[in-house]
């Protein structure tokens, strides 16, 4: 009998035995395959955090936010549940792209920054229309279905390789208060800076107020357009007045950086790759400088970056005694002595090209309208800037434009650098710069930098 029972519990001990081992088994092969799991989501998720650390290092947004402590004070930037903002007084919110210079306004919840430019970028009649759909700003701005439309939006290379399109409400400023008809939503590359973007940094408190007269996007309780004056107050502007305009555009997100600090001596540089062209970038003609504000592929459009001058004094002349017409055969006007006398002075004179100014009339009998300028041209070896021409340099000021103000009498655009245009009698004598247009194959040395300019060989 012993020895039954000790068999007996010898099978029952192997049964027993038998369970453990494959509970083990088991045991084992789930925490392997747990392992393997998490392990490789961890591998997943710490390879896609460190591409993503990777990417955000070189951003704009990550210098942005690394280099700035949030602040709830009035100066700095400000944190919100959409993003970022800069308020106040700030020194470290410059950024160099498309050969210009922009101050960051906001970031928001897609990482996506809005940028303004810094100084005016052109300085024109706002139109005869108080829509700003309709106004010469948005026509110059944005390309459209019209074949003259969006002057600026060519002067950008590869717009849609950086930009978004910006987003903005028109608002009605009215006692410092500003309100909305939600059902008025627009969106477009560019725009101008905004009444609630002014006031949200604080105004004239601000670095958006930059001691010039600009347009500003809003209007007054009559539908008015609006203005910034000289002390960043805001005013009312009529349809017919003419001020600076301060570009406002959106930079995608994760948009990469090849240096700087922020600094208006040492802003953030946007890298362009291979995606640029000449416009703003300097020229050396003999020994003169030239900066280019229109660039069509083979050749450029550039501006006298001083008045001319000749034996190191300035010339001040008439545009003309008779009429308000550029024209090459008057005797005594600014024409015939831009391409006789001042073009036979200029060793460089045989590698200029001969080239397109529109000379337009800009009037309240054109309707303000930029596209009159087009309707009259004169070709020339050297001329003037239009009213509707890029001009971002604002260091020099009271010089003729081309363009007419009425076909009757002697009324001529002069430039204002602070952002006003005014009328003048073309019998004043005033400061000239000189246009002129080149082959950009002639030009083989130089970076086109203010300090190592391309230079004609």
């Amino acid at each position: 009998m012993a020895k039954k029972k000790n068999t007996k519990k010898k099978k029952e001990k192997h049964i027993v035995g038998t369970k453990e081992l494959v509970f083990d088994i088991i045991s084992i092969l789930l925490i392997v395959s747990l392992g393997i799991y998490f392990g490789f989501r961890s591998i997943k998720y710490y390879s896609k955090e460190t591409s993503k650390n990777k990417v955000e290092a070189n951003t704009l947004f990550r210098a942005i936010t690394t280099n700035n402590e949030i602040t709830k004070g009035k100066n700095g930037l400000r944190q919100t549940k959409d993003g970022y903002y800069f308020i106040g007084s700030v020194e470290n919110n410059y950024v160099k792209v498309f050969n210009r210079i922009y101050r960051v306004i906001d970031i928001n919840k897609n990482n996506e920054i809005k940028i303004v430019s810094n100084n005016n970028e052109a300085v024109f009649t706002y139109g005869n229309d108080n829509s700003f759909s309709n106004s010469n700003i948005n026509f110059w701005l944005n390309k459209g279905k019209e074949d003259l439309s969006g002057v600026y939006y060519y002067s950008i290379p590869s717009p849609k390789e950086f930009l978004v399109k910006t987003s903005y409400k028109i608002g009605t400023f009215n006692n410092d208060k500003i309100t909305y008809n939600d059902k008025e939503d627009y969106s477009d590359y560019f725009s101008l800076l905004n009444v609630s973007d002014y006031a949200k940094a604080l105004g004239k408190k601000s670095y958006l107020n930059n001691g010039s007269f600009s347009f500003i996007l809003g209007n007054d309780s009559n539908g008015n357009p609006l203005y910034l004056n000289e002390d960043g107050t805001i005013d009312t502007a009529s349809s017919y007045d003419s001020y600076g305009i301060r570009v406002v555009m959106t930079l995608k997100k994760n948009i990469e950086i090849t240096g700087g600090n922020g600094t208006v001596d040492d802003p953030y540089v946007i890298n362009q790759g291979d995606k640029v062209n000449n416009v703003n970038k300097y020229y050396k003609l003999g020994d003169d400088l030239y900066q280019a504000y229109a660039d069509s592929g083979n050749s450029v459009k550039l501006k006298k970056s001083d008045y001319l001058s000749v034996n190191g004094n300035y010339v001040e002349l008439p545009f003309s005694k008779n009429n308000s017409e550029f024209n090459l055969d008057e005797r005594n006007s600014i024409a015939n002595y831009l391409n006789t006398t001042y073009l036979n002075s200029l060793s460089y004179a045989n590698s200029l090209s001969t080239c397109d100014f529109f000379v337009g009339e800009v009037s309240a009998d054109t309707s303000y309208s930029l596209t009159e300028i087009y309707t009259e041209v004169v070709n020339a070896k050297v001329g003037l800037l239009n009213e509707f021409d890029l001009n971002t340099d604002n260091t020099l000021t009271d010089y003729y434009l081309i363009n007419k103000t009425s076909s009757v009498g002697t009324m001529l655009r002069t430039y204002n650098r602070l952002g006003i245009l005014d009328d003048a009698k073309g019998t004043e004598l005033k400061k000239v710069v000189p246009v002129v247009c080149i082959e950009k194959n002639l030009f083989k040395n130089g970076e086109g930098t203010l300090d190592n300019p391309y230079v004609l060989e």
